[in-house]
């Protein structure tokens, strides 16, 4: 079957065929719905998905090998016939050969029939994070308020004279941001207060979506690496998000916690999705 599809397939195509076992296909069939739902943006109560860890699953994952299928055995043919292309018997190991061919050519993990662990469909591969320093934790949190800081500087370049977007930079600005100043500053975009003058205008709706996004990455960022902490303290200002019927789903997805977990694995995912789905942590 894979020599007809390699036949077949355009010479700037390089195909990678994985035989997938009853459990990685239903992790597969998982992963790959959720994709779709992400792409077209559906409201879905899977709001953990990651691209990272989809990835992850499709070229850092070490599959289960299958055996040969001997459920329909062609006949046997009363003269044998010699074929000089197969005359090197194939193992079960040397049957992912090519496959792994390709997984070494894009640094992509090997298929390794001996080396299988079963891995659940919602456990993350840690590999990366045990080789994680505080350096590399430092250099990523960086990255990313950078990336909170600029969207905001995107959205004023678009309304220079909105009255919220100075008190959205003096937070990000905080060191050690506290939970009191996060709920003001949450209540303030909400609220989205209208400026006064000619030519001011207010935030839309996308636009109090994005800052959001900033300041709660911001604030769930400092307390996952600077205190490890009670996320508890913050439930007051995601129920008022709650109640003005903010996309927490949106929010939780920008934020990427599988990322985050990557860089911090011993992290608690739940404690931290209790914040988006309910105000009281349990």
């Amino acid at each position: 079957m894979e020599d007809i599809l390699y036949r077949l397939a355009p010479a700037h195509v390089l195909l990678r065929v994985l035989w997938l076992a009853p459990h990685d296909f239903c992790c597969f069939e998982s992963k790959y719905k959720n994709w779709h739902r992400w792409l077209a943006e559906k409201k879905t109560c899977a709001v953990d998905f990651s691209v990272c860890d989809f990835l992850d699953f499709l070229f850092r994952r070490n599959y289960e090998c299958m055996d040969d299928c001997d459920s329909c055995v062609a006949c046997e043919l009363t003269e044998p016939q010699t074929n000089p292309c197969l005359a090197t018997e194939i193992t079960k190991e040397d049957q992912n050969r090519f496959l792994n061919q390709v997984n070494k050519a894009f640094c992509w993990e090997p298929v390794s029939c001996n080396g299988y662990e079963f891995i659940a469909c919602e456990q993350v591969i840690t590999e990366r994070a045990k080789k994680i320093d505080v350096k590399e934790q430092e250099t990523f949190r960086n990255k990313r308020t950078e990336l909170y800081r600029s969207s905001v500087e995107h959205i004023g370049e678009q309304l220079k004279k909105n009255v919220t977007l100075p008190d959205v930079r003096i937070f990000l600005d905080e060191k050690d941001p506290a939970a009191e100043k996060f709920e003001t500053i949450v209540t303030t975009i909400i609220r989205n207060k209208k400026p006064s003058g000619k030519g001011a205008v207010a935030l839309n709706k996308h636009q109090v979506l994005h800052l959001l996004e900033s300041v709660v990455g911001y604030t769930l960022d400092n307390l996952c690496f600077n205190k490890g902490g009670d996320f508890k303290i913050l439930s007051p200002a995601f129920e008022k998000m709650r109640k003005a019927k903010i996309d927490l789903a949106a929010v939780y997805n920008h934020w990427d916690v599988l990322e985050v977990k990557k860089y911090l694995p011993d992290l608690l995912i739940d404690d931290i999705k209790s914040l988006f789905t309910d105000s009281d942590i349990v």
